[in-house]
């Protein structure tokens, strides 16, 4: 990994520039997991074909940088987004995620 800022140059950033800082940080994850797994949202129930050509049905558990891990009644599975097919949104779909969590 490159060192884009070295300690010393936060210890001595405003708390303004280390706040512009979070909001840079926090819009490139937010890119880059869109850019992934933009389509589905944990909880989505979804479908792909397994290299044995078996078509699997399974529910997201968590999106991860370049996979999605979605587990079906047995298994779980690291599947690239590209070869799920949405089967049911998620029921919290569209909730904000602070009221999803109380449920």
């Amino acid at each position: 990994m490159t060192k884009l800022i070295d300690a010393t140059t936060l210890r001595l950033a405003s708390l303004e520039e280390l706040r512009e800082l979070n909001r840079l940080v926090v819009e490139a994850i937010r890119s880059r997991e869109a850019s992934v797994g933009g389509t589905f949202l944990v909880g989505d129930r979804v479908s792909f074909r397994a290299k044995d050509g078996r078509t699997v049905t399974g529910t997201v558990v968590k999106i991860n940088a370049k996979t999605i891990k979605v587990r079906s009644i047995d298994v779980m599975w690291a599947v690239s987004p590209s070869l799920l097919t949405l089967v049911e949104r998620a029921a919290w779909a569209g909730v904000p995620a602070r009221l999803a969590k109380a449920s």
